[in-house]
């Protein structure tokens, strides 16, 4: 008898389980480089540690989801999660708390997005194939998903932590589809939120592809307006709802853009750096950026897999089912726009600008493709036309595996390994001295260590930060003062200045002052402060020459308090937020009862027209 249950056993776990592994064989691909080599010496490595340095130590010194960054420009501070969303901050923060180091709290919350993103795209895969013989596809396309190039290359060589979290959600946002009305409205602003909370150029370009669909899908399946107004139903409200959880960081980056240096990026557009160019003129030219080139062949394998598709689709019309049209559309609409095709589009569609990079397009087919992949190989294999259906399979298998091997062995020989330097920019960063102390400015000449790192003559730790969240008042690049401030100096008159406090995100100052004056703080100027005086408060909008925060102090004793609390879009934002997120709870309460009631009546029709009977 002991036989039979073993054979039980292997039964249970030898059909969709063992497709399981291929799962977890991805996720170790994937993970093993920072495992066995610590954090890659990627293009934003430098960034990615001055923010997870200062944004952990910000809120495990108790301020809440900080969006100014205290000890950027020799603590003079920077509005840089003002408009740069928090998300990706956000999840170093458990790590931290954990009492890792930096390197070790970015490898433990890249691991967790790995883990998220294959959750999403194992959800969505089960949708996508639920038959039985098709498990096997249900752990291909999460698989491949975790080892798509775009992917891999945002971890390994751009260290684009904001764009990899916005790509986690998008596989939920896939599976929210197969969900209940209630539910799908729920977990799609839940994603499109969560997208728009981790990178705004993913959120963009997603909202743009997300409006279009309804209209795709609708031509598609015959040109219904009933069905148009079904598909409108199912992708606006959530597309909606999104924006407004995603308010808090959206609202700034629009409003309060002319107060800081964006202008900055405006040298970079999508215009100028298409991977494909010449289709008009019939001369056909690549990208000749290097980084373009790492792109090159994966487009290539994504524009033939969708070219299949869609032929495949044109001769079998019963293939055109709506999640087939939506992989293909948002497939093929995001190929065309990396070419000089979509030139006219951009330049249409202004916003679409602030992508900055044609390519950014591939944060939506590197989780598109995986899965039209996918339906493509489900389609060729279990067709009837063919009868070899099981050695097709391990055929397919055996191609997906070649394409894998040929688009991620030349990731691996572009990342660069360089274990020390991780260790060397950890040190650097705890050796800063505790705010609101700063190094000696005077001790030249400054020293590049990485970006937003600097080190003086004496060996000191010196941190700015990235200019184009600078603001405007503050001095020319390198946007660092041209001595060491005193926290308090007196631009005009004089008196006693008691400093009560000088912490994150708070200043508590008492002055006395026969004849008052003016003061200056040291910290950049910015309306997000909010100064009080006495009984009578405004905006720390008002700044000397250098950028620095001035005060108006009246005659006799004062008591002046400094707090951040955001500037009038960040405030609305948060309303919004805080009103989509209620409504949200409140709709999905009121839908799922009214579904609850209706079930309940349903039951009772039954249950009387039985009794009758």
């Amino acid at each position: 008898m002991q036989w039979i249950s073993w054979l039980r056993l292997r039964i249970r776990l030898s059909w969709p389980w063992r497709w399981g592994l291929m799962i977890l064989a991805a996720l170790g691909v994937a993970y093993t480089p920072l495992l066995r080599w610590n954090y890659p010496y990627a293009h934003s490595i430098g960034s990615n540690f001055l923010w997870a340095y200062q944004y952990g130590t910000q809120v495990l010194a108790g301020q809440w989801l900080p969006r100014w960054l205290e000890q950027s420009f020799a603590s003079m501070g920077s509005p840089t999660f003002v408009f740069y969303p928090p998300l990706s901050m956000v999840a170093v923060i458990p790590f931290a708390a954990l009492g890792l180091s930096i390197s070790q709290q970015l490898i433990g919350s890249i691991g967790l997005a790995l883990v998220l993103m294959a959750a999403g795209a194992w959800l969505y895969a089960r949708h996508l194939f639920p038959q039985r013989r098709c498990c096997w596809l249900v752990g291909l396309c999460p698989a491949l998903v975790l080892l798509s190039p775009y992917w891999l290359i945002n971890i390994l060589i751009r260290g684009a932590l904001g764009e990899m979290w916005a790509m986690v959600w998008i596989p939920w946002l896939l599976w929210s589809g197969s969900l209940p009305p209630a539910a799908a409205v729920g977990v799609g602003s839940l994603a499109i939120g969560l997208i728009g909370l981790s990178h705004l150029p993913t959120i963009l370009l997603l909202s743009g592809f997300w409006i279009l669909l309804p209209w795709t899908l609708a031509l598609g399946s015959g040109g219904s307006i009933r069905r148009l107004c079904s598909w409108l139903l199912r992708c606006y409200p959530p597309l909606i709802l999104g924006w407004g959880l995603a308010a808090s960081s959206l609202f700034p980056a629009v409003w309060d853009q002319d107060r800081v240096n964006i202008h900055y990026l405006e040298h970079a557009l999508p215009v100028q750096r298409f991977l494909i160019s010449g289709f008009f003129d019939f001369h056909l030219h690549l990208s000749e950026h290097e980084f373009d080139q790492q792109l090159l062949l994966p487009f290539s394998l994504m524009a033939a897999t969708a070219l299949i598709a869609w032929g495949y689709t044109w001769l079998f019309p019963c293939l055109r089912d709506p999640q087939t049209l939506l992989l293909l559309v948002g497939t093929g609409l995001s190929l065309v726009m990396m070419t000089d095709l979509s030139r006219d589009i951009y330049f249409l569609v202004p916003p679409l600008m602030r992508v900055q990079f044609s390519w950014r397009w591939m944060a939506l087919t590197a989780v598109f493709w995986p899965f039209l992949w996918g339906r493509l190989l489900q389609a060729l294999t279990y067709t009837r036309l063919v009868p070899l259906r099981s050695r097709l399979r391990w055929l397919d298998l055996g191609l997906t595996l070649a394409m894998v091997l040929g688009t991620t062995l030349p990731i691996w020989q572009h990342m660069i390994i360089w274990p020390e330097k991780p260790q060397q920019l950890d040190q650097f960063l705890l050796s800063r001295p505790p705010f609101p102390q700063e190094v000696d400015l005077q001790a030249q000449p400054l020293k590049t260590v990485d970006f937003g790192m600097l080190r003086n003559s004496k060996g000191q730790s010196l941190l700015t930060d990235v200019s184009e969240y600078v603001p405007r008042t503050a001095p020319d690049v390198p946007h660092l003062p041209d001595r060491n401030y005193d926290l308090v100096e007196w631009l005009r008159g004089q008196g006693v200045v008691e400093i009560q406090a000088w912490k994150y995100g708070e200043r508590h100052l008492q002055i006395d002052s026969p004849e008052g004056g003016m003061v200056v703080l040291r910290m950049h100027a910015w309306p997000g402060w909010w100064v009080q005086v006495n009984d009578q408060g405004h905006r720390g909008s008002e700044h000397d020459p250098l950028g620095r925060l001035q005060v108006n102090v009246p005659p006799g004793q004062s008591q002046i308090r400094v707090t951040y609390r955001g500037t009038a879009a960040e405030q609305w934002g948060y309303l919004v937020t805080a009103l989509s997120g209620l409504s949200l709870a409140l709709g999905f309460r009121l839908l799922t009862r009214s579904c609850g009631a209706g079930k309940r009546i349903a039951d009772m029709i039954r249950s009387s027209q039985s009794l009758l009977r």
